[in-house]
C-alpha cells in the first residue's frame, strides 16, 4: 500500500511537469483518479483496494490515450514515420499478445468460486478469503474443511467471532457438543449479545451434565432477552429436573403469564406442581394445556393421573380415554 502512494505521487509531479509538452498524459492520469475515487470511499473493504477489477472502468482514458497515439502513427506520412509507425505497430501488437497470455493463464482461475477463493487463499490468507472459503464448503456439505477453514479464520483475526458460532454450528450437527462448546463460550466472550451462541452453549452444556453453568447461562440470556419465553420453559425444566422445584416453578409461572396460549408451558408447570404435590393448582395448568392442543396425549394422560389422585374418577377415566385414542391413532403407535 505504501509503495502505491509512492508511486501515485510521483506520478502525479510528473504530470504536472509535463502539462504543456503533452497535455493529453495528465487528462487521462486526472480523468483515471476521478474514475478510481469510489474505491475510496469510508465504508469500502481496505483489503479489497488494490484488486485489480477495480481499475477496468478508470483504465478507459489510458485506453483511448494508447489508441489516439496509434492512429497518429498510422497517419504519418514520410518514410522515417512510416516505420515508427510499424514499429509502434510492433509493440502493440506485442503488447496485446502478452496481456492475452496472462489472461489466458489467469482464466482458470475464475473457472468456479471453490477454485478462486483457493486461489485468493493462497495469494493473500486472510481472514476474509478463507471465510468464504469455509461458507463455500459449508454449503457443499463438506464440514469438516469447513470448520478447519472457520478455525484459521478465528487464528487470522481474534476478533472475528462469528467464525466461532459458525464452527460450533456445524460441530454441533455433528454431535461434536464438546467442541461446539468451546467455540460458543469464546464467542459470547467476545460478543455477550450473542443470544443464539448463549443458548446453545447453555444446551450443549445440559448436554455435557455441566448444569449449574448451564443455568448461569440460561439466566443471562433471560436478562438480555426477558422476551424469550422458550428459554424460561428450558431453564424451569433443568431446575425441575435437579430438584429445584420452587425455583423451577417460579420460573414456569412467569413463562405462563407472558404466553398463555402455549400448551407446552402450561403442561410441564403442570407437572412441577402435581411433583410438589400441589394438585388443585396442577389440574388447572393441565386442562389448559388440553385446551390449547386437544391432541396432546400427554396432557390428557397427566389431567387424568391428578384428577384420578382428586377422587374425581369419571372426569379422569374420559380424559386417559382420550391419552389412549389419540396415542393409538399416531403413526409411531400403529
Amino acid at each position: 500500500m505504501a509503495v502505491s502512494v509512492l508511486a501515485s505521487m510521483l506520478i502525479c509531479t510528473a504530470a504536472i511537469a509535463i502539462r504543456r509538452r503533452w497535455p493529453a498524459l495528465p487528462a487521462a492520469w486526472f480523468c483515471y483518479l476521478v474514475l478510481l475515487l469510489p474505491v475510496f470511499r469510508a465504508d469500502f473493504p481496505a483489503q479489497q483496494i488494490l484488486a485489480d477489477r477495480y481499475t477496468y472502468l478508470a483504465g478507459l482514458p489510458w485506453a483511448l490515450l494508447v489508441g489516439i497515439a496509434v492512429l497518429q502513427f498510422f497517419e504519418l506520412g514520410n518514410v522515417r514515420r512510416r516505420l515508427q509507425a510499424r514499429l509502434a505497430t510492433g509493440v502493440a501488437v506485442t503488447l496485446l499478445v502478452v496481456l492475452g497470455a496472462i489472461t489466458w493463464l489467469q482464466i482458470p482461475a475464475w473457472r468456479d468460486t471453490e477454485t478462486l477463493w483457493k486461489k485468493a487463499v493462497a495469494a493473500n490468507p486472510s481472514s476474509r478469503a478463507y471465510f468464504n472459503l469455509a461458507g463455500l464448503s459449508e454449503a457443499q456439505g463438506k464440514y469438516d474443511d469447513a470448520v478447519a477453514f472457520y478455525k484459521r479464520v478465528a487464528e487470522i483475526d481474534t476478533q472475528r467471532w462469528d467464525a466461532h458460532e459458525k464452527a460450533g454450528l456445524l460441530l454441533q450437527k455433528r454431535g461434536k457438543i464438546a467442541e461446539a462448546v468451546e467455540h460458543y463460550r469464546i464467542v459470547v466472550q467476545h460478543n455477550p449479545q450473542a443470544l443464539e451462541a448463549r443458548d446453545n452453549l447453555a444446551a450443549g452444556l445440559v448436554n455435557l451434565g455441566h448444569i449449574a453453568e448451564a443455568v448461569q447461562h440460561f439466566r443471562k440470556l433471560l436478562e438480555s432477552a426477558p422476551e424469550r419465553n422458550e428459554t424460561r420453559l428450558k431453564l424451569g425444566t433443568i431446575l425441575a429436573v435437579e430438584g429445584r422445584s420452587a425455583e423451577a416453578t417460579d420460573i414456569l409461572k412467569a413463562a405462563a403469564k407472558a404466553d398463555p396460549t402455549d400448551s407446552k408451558i402450561s403442561l410441564r408447570l403442570g407437572q412441577v406442581l402435581a411433583a410438589q404435590g400441589q394438585l388443585d393448582e396442577a389440574v388447572h395448568y393441565f386442562r389448559a394445556a388440553a385446551q390449547l392442543h386437544s391432541e396432546d396425549a400427554e396432557a390428557h394422560e397427566s389431567l387424568g393421573r391428578a384428577l384420578m389422585e382428586l377422587g374425581k374418577k369419571d372426569e379422569a377415566a374420559e380424559h386417559l380415554r382420550k391419552a389412549l385414542r389419540i396415542l393409538r391413532s399416531t403413526p409411531a403407535a400403529r
